[in-house]
């Protein structure tokens, strides 16, 4: 926690839906991996396949394919839902 504290403290506001990008590196989808696995199955299932959440893996999304839509999506929630 106080490794994630300092790297949040060091990047924010340099990472926003403006800035952000996708990444293909095998360390930072292994990163993405442990994070999702933590933070998203429990409503997206192990796959992204859906459950309480929508299903990440079909063509269709609901508020957004792009980079930018998912992070916001990710940083600021869908308050509707």
């Amino acid at each position: 926690e106080v490794e994630r504290a300092a790297y949040i403290k060091k990047v924010a506001g340099s990472i926003n839906e403006n800035t952000v990008k996708l990444v293909t590196d095998a360390s930072s989808l292994e990163s993405g991996k442990t994070l999702f696995g933590q933070y998203c199955t429990a409503c997206h299932g192990q796959q992204g396949q859906g459950g309480v959440g929508p299903n990440l893996t079909d063509a269709y999304w609901m508020h957004g394919g792009t980079v930018k839509a998912v992070f916001l999506n990710i940083t600021d929630g869908v308050p509707e839902k």
